[in-house]
């Protein structure tokens, strides 16, 4: 980039930046130099130059006096883009929304609450939980009658289990309606941290092992859950498979065919031929053959293999051991291990943590943490008869996602009626301004209830709108 030097003139230093520096941070803040009607001073310098040094850091006088030529040089450089008008362009501002996107993004979370998230996925991964459950189906925009209506039953069900009239398995067949529950009896088998959804992973890990929970909802409906077993997890397990394929529900014939395969393959490695060797004559897994015989890492909670499959693995004792044959559902496999990985340390998979949090519905703890900094930095007020405002104003055709804007309605009073309020910055939300954004929102409905639609809603919409603000303000709050 060229500089402008008859627009952009550096006048003399007026002070020796070494001096300050190497005595410490600069009490007083003075004017080190000017550029056209611009100004740097001491602190401005000091607060780059120190930005990434560590506490106590020592300057050398050289080090100080390059970042200074560097400075200045960057100060004219921008003064020079800005002349050109370059911030100016559709290309820079879209470049610029990004990058202010990307480092908002810690601003967003609560640092605290993150912690504790770190905190107790990590602990929890140690562990894997066996739990069965029961569930009453009721949708997150389910009317208070029939919200009522299911919550009665659900409790109506634990009675009955507390007090003995019925097992927890036979009452999950009776009652759940989870598909599943018919053949499983209600039973989830063993699970992890990031497996379920946050509410449910919250009550398996925090009932005792033998004990049903309490009646809790998610958004799915309403749930008990008891906890058969919890153990420490045994890490996860790299092996190679010899597989014999069989097509699903094959005749007696084909399933003696094939164990007559497996065996005649075991057999050789009793003989001491190798493992690699003969994955590479017999196995019929064409995805893994390609990495002699090798698949993914897996854990005893992974869903991909069948029980059997993973007791097996994990039973084998040390690096290089194989099983006897075994069967699976789509075929008969022989197992080699390479090797056993235990959970890694917290420093290690913190930032994998980090990343499952942003993507898992723990994630909306961290958001109500920021969303009720910003309620009390913005002094938000709630008109407390917002709920009635809405029903009285807004038609069913919510109901089927067909909400329109009368331009005659939205002129009157009542929809000039405030909702909500940040009296700090002294915005108002009004009637109004909710159906314009619910317009563009809204989606059919299996409720029949309005109130309850309506208030699903506009919780999204306050929180929406203040997380907005927050964010657009950042330059002021921090």
């Amino acid at each position: 980039m060229t500089f402008n030097m008859r627009r952009i003139v550096l006048l003399a230093i007026l002070l020796q930046p070494t001096l300050f520096l190497l005595a410490g941070k600069p009490t007083k803040d003075t004017t080190l130099f000017n550029f056209g009607s611009k100004t740097v001073t001491s602190k401005e310098f000091y607060k780059g130059f120190s930005k990434n040094k560590d506490k106590g850091y020592v300057s050398k006088p050289s080090e100080v006096d390059e970042y200074l030529e560097l400075y200045k040089k960057f100060k004219l450089k921008v003064q020079d883009a800005y002349d050109q008008g370059l911030d100016t362009t559709e290309e820079f501002k879209t470049e610029l929304a990004t990058y202010r996107k990307q480092i908002a993004k810690p601003y967003l979370t609560d640092k605290i609450v993150n912690e504790q998230l770190v905190n107790e996925a990590y602990e929890r991964m140690k562990y894997e939980v066996k739990a069965s459950h029961i569930l009453i189906v009721v949708r997150p925009f389910a009317s208070p009658q029939d919200t009522l209506l299911a919550f009665k039953r659900i409790n109506s069900i634990k009675n009955k289990i507390d007090s003995g009239l019925i097992g927890f398995e036979n009452a999950a067949v009776e009652y759940s309606e989870d598909p599943s529950a018919s053949n499983n009896q209600g039973s989830l088998g063993y699970f992890t941290a990031f497996q379920m959804i946050y509410e449910f992973e919250n009550y398996a890990f925090n009932t005792s092992v033998g004990k049903v929970s309490k009646v809790f909802r998610t958004e799915f409906g309403y749930h008990i859950v008891k906890v058969m077993d919890k153990r420490l997890s045994k890490g996860e397990i790299s092996v190679r498979q010899i597989k014999i394929e069989m097509n699903p529900n094959p005749s007696q014939e084909e399933v003696l065919e094939a164990e007559a395969k497996i065996n005649e393959v075991y057999k050789k490695l009793q003989s001491e031929e190798k493992f690699v060797s003969l994955v590479q004559q017999y196995s019929e897994d064409a995805s893994s053959v390609l990495k002699n015989g090798e698949l993914p890492l897996f854990s005893m909670t992974s869903v991909r293999y069948p029980e059997n499959f993973k007791n097996t693995a994990f039973s084998l004792v040390k690096d290089g051991d194989y099983s006897g044959p075994i069967q699976t559902a789509n075929g008969f496999h022989i197992l080699q291990r390479i090797a056993l990985k235990s959970i890694d340390s917290l420093s290690k998979i913190k930032g994998s943590i980090l990343n499952k949090i942003s993507r898992d519905s723990r994630q909306y703890r961290n958001t109500l943490a920021v969303y009720g900094k910003a309620k009390k930095i913005y002094k938000f007020k709630e008109n407390k008869k917002y709920n009635a405002l809405l029903v009285k104003n807004l038609d069913s055709s919510l109901l089927i996602g067909e909400l329109m804007v009368d331009s005659n309605k939205v002129k009157t009073a009542a929809f000039a009626a405030t909702l909500f309020a940040l009296g700090k910055v002294k915005k108002s939300y009004s009637v109004k301004d909710f159906t314009k954004w619910l317009v563009e929102v809204q989606k059919p409905s299996n409720s029949k209830s309005m109130s309850s639609v309506l208030e699903q809603y506009y919780q999204a919409y306050r929180m929406q709108i203040i997380m907005d603000y927050y964010e657009n303000d950042l330059e002021n709050t921090n």
